[in-house]
């Protein structure tokens, strides 16, 4: 075990070294890879780790008996009166030892307890590489939604462009007033301007996908690679069901019942220490030039010290513990069926914009344009088109990634990965 302990320690004081050196950001980052840099290289990770390794520990202490005690004593020392004195013949000697001995199976029960902290600690650790994890997922989707948003913004900017320029043609041909030119150029300078917004939104959220995976000091120019959109929603799954799912994996809920457990063998162990342990003594004595042998016992009597505070203080850590598993599964039941509600919604939302608004809106301004170049139309009309396809594209793009993020957040709530994100999430490692 000691071994191992030491192995341990080496093992992740490595990991924080080479960790610390970090690792170059690529040009392009799919969500695998995001995921998988973050639990290599997060600061938070390796201090999880350290404290696997002091639980180990302590689990080994636990189970180490307590020491004996070797006693040498010499009585009836005297510098004078009368008769003389004599050392070999007036002089007690004693030499004994002393052993404690455990009841009430209190070692057993620390060994316990420190079994139930080093589970505790591991479970820590799952749940911060749980938690690291499913941060970077959701802030990954929100990045690439802005870098979506940016596309389309550069999209419609350089379509924009060539209506400016038609503009600038049909004034320079002396067919079309100036003051029309002028009012597609105050637009095009609008498309500019939120070009410019969105752009600075999408370096924002590529800052926060770095410091959500722990690299806050890299560079931020890299682009994300573009994730299928989602599969048609299909709860195939009640919420019993997920919420069911969740107790086996999710890991806060592992944590609070293993706190409730610690508890519980709190308890045991509290009880245990009101028995008194035993104390055997055995040794050699020497009196009056005699050589005998000493044997006895030591037990303490429980008359005043019961351990009655620490035992109810105990019963009562158990209490709490009872109540925070209930309220985590209370909490997680609510956030699976909000997760699941909105990822339907928004399901729903995509399928009628994909049936009606998106089509129609492509078709209005193609026909606005074609009017508006023949003369049938006039700019307010070609400019409105213009604007009603942007807005819809951008509202599709923005209701598309947030169906992903919701399949997410309900994947983060029931604490199972790849629940029913499409097959590029589906390469992250659980």
């Amino acid at each position: 075990m000691r071994v191992q302990c030491i192995a341990t320690l080496l093992f992740y004081g490595m990991f924080v070294v080479c960790g610390a050196r970090g690792e170059e950001v690529p040009p392009r980052l799919t969500l695998s890879q995001t995921v998988e840099m973050a639990l290599a290289q997060h600061p938070a990770i390796p201090a999880a780790a350290a404290r696997i390794s002091a639980a180990m520990a302590l689990q080994q202490q636990a189970g180490l008996r307590p020491n004996p005690s070797v006693t040498v004593e010499s009585e009836n020392w005297r510098a004078w009166g009368e008769p003389g004195f004599k050392p070999a013949q007036d002089l007690d000697l004693f030499i004994f030892g002393s052993q404690t001995l455990e009841t009430a199976g209190k070692r057993s029960r620390r060994i316990d307890l420190a079994s139930q902290d080093y589970k505790i600690a591991e479970l820590e650790k799952l749940a911060l590489e749980w938690r690291i994890r499913q941060d970077v997922r959701l802030v990954f989707l929100k990045a690439l939604l802005a870098q979506k948003q940016l596309a389309l913004l550069e999209e419609n900017g350089r379509y924009f462009e060539q209506v400016i320029e038609y503009h600038r043609v049909r004034v320079e041909q002396g067919a079309m007033a100036e003051v029309n030119l002028i009012r597609v150029q105050l637009e095009g300078e609008r498309f500019r301007l939120e070009e410019q917004m969105a752009r600075t939104e999408a370096e924002r959220q590529r800052i926060e996908l770095l410091r959500a995976m722990g690299l806050a000091e890299s560079r931020a120019d890299f682009s994300l690679e573009e994730i299928t959109p989602a599969p048609s929603l299909e709860m195939t799954l009640s919420g019993a069901a997920l919420l069911a799912q969740a107790r086996e994996h999710l890991p806060n809920i592992l944590m609070a019942e293993a706190i409730l457990a610690r508890a519980r063998t709190q308890v045991e162990l509290e009880k245990s220490l009101a028995k008194p342990d035993w104390a055997v003594t055995f040794g050699y004595k020497r009196t009056a030039g005699f050589n005998t042998m000493l044997a006895g016992v030591s037990v303490p009597l429980p008359l005043f010290n019961k351990n009655e505070g620490s035992i109810a203080s105990s019963e009562m850590e158990v209490r709490r513990a009872e109540h925070s598993v209930r309220e985590i599964l209370a909490r997680v039941a609510a956030d699976i069926g909000g997760a699941a509600a909105g990822a339907q919604r928004r399901q729903e939302m995509l399928s009628r914009m994909q049936k009606g608004i998106l089509g129609q809106a492509e078709e209005s301004l193609r026909i606005s344009l074609a009017a508006y170049q023949e003369g049938g139309s006039d700019l307010l009309r070609l400019l409105d088109a213009q604007k009603v396809r942007n807005e819809v594209r951008l509202m599709y793009a923005r209701t598309q990634m947030e169906y992903m993020i919701s399949l997410a957040e309900l994947e983060n709530a029931a604490g199972v990965e790849n629940l029913l994100l499409p097959k590029e999430a589906q390469r992250v490692k659980p």
